[in-house]
């Protein structure tokens, strides 16, 4: 049965006796995406597969690729990727054994070949970097009235140093955040302390974008709902001498920010949201916690794993 954010919260409220405390349903609201979070972090659910592979196309002597914001994790038991171009498959490994077997991957001991190898780890707060040489970037919103948001970049300054710094917005007027190089590990934007959102659970009244100084290039945005934005990354190795090769990326998507009430819970979801939900509710009123997982998301998890072709488990993968 699908059901929206709004009919979560509702029930829940009802189920908690505080349907028309209106402190309480904001707790509840920060409660749902917590719950959310927690109960996806369970189990590689197949709901949330993307239908088709994500694409990356290679560019010669590049180790590193940024995956698209909405990339989560990899599927349950895919061990290799596919290079669609060649026919060939590279191996997945983690980064801790990329550097005990070939410490020379990203050094400028690398040689380029054909990539047998792929890492996924590690992340970056834009999708489009500043250039190596470094670039003068700006931050601005799309709304005037954001004039007391607070937006943050971290990431190596003008000199090679880890840095990090924080300006105040103008509104739509733009104001300089200085000089970077890649990487920009964060980008992010808060109210100031004290302050109470224009519209619930967002940090900013308007969209606002990372770009470089005058105009220039857009390295990234934030909606008025997203604080920040997490880029995994995908490593080849050897870094590929030849251009224009795809990578396809199979891949489980990320649970979104439940923000506005017509937003939907995936199918089936609703009982283990609610039983998570009301587990967190107990942990900050000091009553002693249910069981984690609860019987909920162990029949959701099982649930998930009969669908597996040639067996079906009852058992959830997360208590084999």
């Amino acid at each position: 049965m699908q059901q929206t954010r709004r009919e979560i919260l509702d029930e829940f409220l009802r189920h908690a006796d505080e349907y028309n405390d209106s402190e309480a349903r904001n707790l509840a609201e920060l409660l749902l995406n917590r719950a959310y979070l927690n109960v996806w972090l369970t189990h590689p659910f197949n709901d949330h597969r993307l239908p088709s592979p994500i694409q990356i196309t290679t560019i010669a002597n590049t180790r590193d690729y940024v995956l698209p914001q909405y990339f989560g994790r990899l599927p349950l038991r895919v061990e290799y990727l596919r290079n669609l171009t060649t026919e060939g498959r590279l191996e997945i490994w983690s980064a801790d054994k990329l550097e005990e077997r070939h410490p020379e991957a990203g050094t400028d001991l690398e040689s380029a070949g054909t990539p047998r190898i792929a890492v996924i780890g590690g992340v970056v707060g834009v999708r489009v970097q500043p250039s190596s040489s470094g670039q003068a970037l700006e931050v601005l919103s799309s709304d005037s009235g954001d004039t007391d948001i607070r937006v943050s970049i971290e990431g190596v300054d003008s000199d090679g140093q880890w840095n990090e710094t924080q300006v105040t917005l103008s509104g739509t007027n733009p104001v300089a955040i200085g000089t970077w190089k890649p990487p920009i590990v964060n980008f992010a934007k808060a109210y100031p302390a004290g302050t109470t959102p224009a519209t619930e659970l967002t940090s900013s009244r308007g969209t606002v974008t990372l770009r470089v100084a005058s105009g220039g290039a857009t390295l990234g945005t934030l909606l008025p709902e997203e604080s920040a934005r997490e880029f995994p990354s995908l490593t080849l190795y050897p870094k590929p001498t030849t251009a224009g090769e795809i990578i396809a990326v199979p891949a489980i998507r990320a649970p979104k920010k439940l923000y506005l009430d017509s937003d939907e819970v995936p199918r089936f979801w609703g009982s283990a949201i609610l039983e998570e939900m009301w587990r967190l509710w107990k942990i900050g009123t000091g009553e002693p916690p249910a069981a984690d997982p609860g019987p909920e998301v162990k029949r959701l998890v099982a649930h998930d794993n009969s669908t597996i072709s040639g067996r079906i488990r009852t058992r959830p993968a997360i208590l084999s």
